[in-house]
């Protein structure tokens, strides 16, 4: 087939068609589709649903459908399921329910769970609960087992990410300096994009992403990070108010900040680097410059929280 507008011969110039605007997201069949996802996720959930933010669920359920258009509703559920669950999470540990002693227990033993082990301590945790249901729907994914190790690194990254933020705002409230490239580091992990982005590919099951891992997390990482950027940008009135970690909160000049060039920056990164991807693995591929355009786009018209 000659190469045509819808069939480029650059793969660059086809991430680039791939991008989501918003109207994209606001479209029936996505608002349809994320209907469906969403009340898969509050069946999950059950009697426990009021322990998860609604909104937030919501959100996640937008993000999903217009994310992963070649995914099977089972598939979109567990997405939204593990999107709960961060958001739950990170409630967590952003919160004072918890000390810091009890918040690095709880981390272990969900990276306890993830290996495989028994945790009984867990068992009263309706949030514990629905982070087994999601390892047993991606344990049984095509290529859940091949990238089980990749999965349980990233939550591990992501979970301890947490963590440092906790302790990055102790420490700027010591007046302590946290550099931005430091920040970026951890809070690009925290923001969990890599582990949604990795439990997809393992449900997409195009088994070329296993010889073309190294472009897999390079691409991750540029997406992590642009997300990053535009969430702190959206949440941080709200963060503000609560104390938690967000990248206006390093007392940083504007000119050190620069986030939009940054932005920029990265989204580029991560069109260069899926183009090993876009051939033998094209679903996977879409997925992750979605993911990333979905989440980007959303958080440009304001916090998780207030999608509708």
């Amino acid at each position: 087939m000659p190469p045509t507008a819808a069939c480029p011969l650059d793969p660059r110039a086809s991430a680039r068609s791939h991008r989501v605007p918003f109207s994209a997201l606001a479209s029936a069949p996505v608002r349809a589709r994320a209907w469906e996802v969403n009340q898969g996720v509050q069946t999950a959930l059950g009697p426990w649903g009021e322990l998860f933010r609604t909104r937030a669920t919501h959100g996640v359920s937008l993000a999903t459908a217009a994310s992963a258009p070649t995914l099977d509703l089972a598939g979109l559920i567990t997405l939204g399921k593990l999107g709960a669950w961060i958001c739950a999470f990170d409630d967590l540990a952003d919160g004072a329910s918890i000390d810091d002693d009890g918040l690095d227990l709880r981390i272990a033993q969900y990276e306890a769970l993830t290996a495989g082990d028994a945790c009984p301590e867990l068992a009263f945790d309706p949030i514990a609960r629905l982070f087994l249901d999601v390892l047993e729907d991606l344990r049984s994914a095509p290529l859940g087992p091949s990238l089980w190790p990749l999965f349980s690194r990233q939550l591990s990254e992501s979970l301890r990410a947490m963590q440092w933020e906790r302790d990055a705002m102790a420490r700027r409230s010591a007046r302590e300096r946290v550099p931005l490239e430091v920040y970026l580091h951890h809070a690009s992990d925290s923001v969990c994009v890599a582990i949604v982005a990795t439990a997809a590919a393992m449900l997409l099951g195009e088994r070329a992403v296993l010889d073309r891992l190294p472009a897999l997390v390079t691409a991750q990482r540029h997406s992590c990070t642009a997300v990053r950027i535009a969430n702190d940008e959206a949440s941080w009135r709200r963060e503000q108010q609560e104390g938690s970690a967000n990248v206006r909160a390093l007392g940083l000049d504007e000119a050190e900040l620069d986030l939009d060039q940054r932005t920029a920056a990265e989204l580029a990164g991560l069109e260069l680097s899926l183009i090993p991807l876009r051939l033998a693995a094209p679903n996977t591929c879409d997925l992750i410059q979605r993911l990333t355009d979905v989440l980007v786009t959303l958080y440009r018209s304001g916090d998780l929280d207030s999608v509708q």
